[in-house]
């Protein structure tokens, strides 16, 4: 214990976060990774990535188990929230009570969204959780040592805030399989959707249900009425042109902390598939030890997207990008030879580009009728790939500089060696959409998130890249722990 201290005095932390990194640790070594073995007639990649979403899964979330909350966010947009609790859990009255709307320290606080608009790591005043504003009985929960899944109740059963993959959302075929897995192993659901993202249902979570329709005292609210809206009600539409990209963090940040001080004695987890899996990476690094002030012990993503230039040459089938002309109207033309190779048919950019453009498009025709100056219309309907969706929206709404700027400062394995929590990662080597280069090598895992490489927030993120002579070279001398990060790659062929 005593060296714990002096290890974590010796990087500006408290003797108090040292003794939890260290039980970070333990658990991160306790977890052993699983196994999977595809049907004979499904090991394809792509075969992998289609039949999920076209069959329906073993032991689903009922619907009626998700309930739909709309809750402020910092900046004065809503968010739809879907919470998943178990029968007796107290999730849907408190979050309604306690989440749904500003808290006073988002008022009173930072600015609401960060000067680099989460681009690059959130600033520091925007992790700290202010000791002065956390509730009175809190605790920092203790991380777990154990991958046994006790019996819960009401009052301890831990939550994961769930992060979907790209233009899905909360209640897609792929998060509701993930939401499953983690339900019934008893955990209590947060699913965020990305703004304009979700689809409409009904916004069951918001109100009480009540036997009669009103107490008679006074006229009839939402809050008195006996059904709240039992049609579906149409998704929260932004009021600003941006809405989300691979590092967008600001959500699950703000949506983290307030659920921590409505449950400051539950232990927190943060999970996301694809997407939703680098956000949750750049999340977690971003917080480093700060993970500790408000009980998040753990995360774990799923084909997590790493880097996003990678997965965008992958998707887009190495098409190159074009960029605008001198007045940002139109596409300057490629080279004969890139013009050539555009005009190959690719089946990543047929099957799955074509997919995320279409609904890329869609929700930016209706982004522009509200926002006619943000953004050139044209540049994004002539698009021929994500690359070109991500130059003439992504880059000049978010002020990201340029394109490869953009996709570096988001990368979440940029943000590996700050993560100071256990971090579990499955990523398929066949996987159509995210390429194998995206997974960090066991040698790089071991030597950038060792615990003798305390990473400082200032040196986020940590470009990363891939010298497998000098990896091996710096891994002679690294100990066989693991650090924080464990990574397992499964080839689904």
């Amino acid at each position: 214990m005593e060296a714990e201290r002096r290890d974590a005095e010796a990087d500006g932390r408290t003797a108090s976060q040292g003794s939890r990194e260290a039980a970070a640790l333990r658990a991160a070594r306790a977890f052993h990774e699983g196994s999977f073995q595809p049907k004979w007639w499904a090991k394809n990649g792509h075969l992998q990535t289609i039949i999920p979403i076209t069959i329906a899964s073993k032991n689903p979330i009922a619907s009626e188990t998700m309930k739909r909350q709309r809750w402020e966010t910092p900046d004065g947009e809503i968010l739809d929230v879907d919470l998943c609790p178990h029968p007796g859990s107290d999730l849907v009255a408190v979050c309604r009570r306690e989440c749904m709307h500003k808290r006073g320290e988002e008022i009173d606080g930072p600015s609401p969204m960060p000067p680099n608009n989460c681009v690059g790591p959130l600033p520091l005043e925007y992790v700290r959780v202010h000791k002065d504003a956390m509730p009175g009985d809190a605790t920092c929960a203790s991380t777990p040592t154990s991958t046994t899944f006790p019996d819960y109740t009401s009052h301890n059963r831990p939550i994961v805030v769930l992060i979907h993959g790209m233009e899905s959302h909360s209640r897609g075929p792929t998060n509701v399989r993930v939401a499953s897995a983690f339900y019934h192993k008893g955990f209590d659901i947060v699913a965020l959707n990305f703004r304009a993202c979700a689809v409409p249902v009904a916004l069951d979570g918001m109100y009480e249900l009540t036997e009669e329709p009103g107490d008679g005292d006074g006229p009839e609210t939402p809050s008195t009425r006996g059904t709240p809206t039992a049609a579906p009600v149409p998704a929260a539409t932004p009021l600003r042109p941006r809405s989300y990209h691979a590092g967008f963090t600001f959500d699950v940040n703000w949506m983290s902390r307030r659920l921590f001080f409505a449950f400051p004695d539950r232990r927190m987890y943060i999970a996301g598939f694809s997407l939703g899996g680098n956000t949750t990476t750049k999340f977690l690094g971003e917080l480093g030890h700060f993970a500790a002030d408000r009980n998040i012990v753990g995360g774990a993503v799923l084909c997590a997207a790493l880097d996003p230039h990678l997965c965008q040459k992958c998707l887009d089938g190495d098409l190159p990008v074009r960029v605008p002309d001198s007045e940002g109207k139109t596409w300057q033309p490629l080279p004969s030879d890139e013009e050539k190779q555009a005009a190959r048919w690719n089946l990543n950019r047929s099957l799955y580009a074509k997919h995320f453009i279409k609904s890329s498009r869609k929700k930016l025709e209706k982004a522009h009728q509200n926002h006619p100056d943000a953004f050139n219309l044209d540049l994004v309907l002539s698009a021929r790939s994500c690359g070109e969706i991500d130059t003439a929206f992504t880059v000049p709404v978010w002020g990201a500089g340029s394109l490869l700027q953009f996709y570096t400062q988001t990368a979440g394995r940029n943000y590996l060696p700050g993560i100071r929590v256990p971090l579990f990662g499955i990523n398929a080597m066949d996987d159509p959409c995210v390429p194998r280069a995206v997974v960090p090598s066991e040698t790089w895992l071991k030597v950038h998130t060792s615990p003798n490489r305390n990473t400082p927030r200032e040196a986020l993120p940590v470009t990363f890249v891939e010298e497998p002579e000098k990896e091996e070279e710096a891994g002679k001398d690294v100990p066989e722990e693991c650090g924080y990060v464990r990574w397992q790659a499964v080839e689904f062929g």
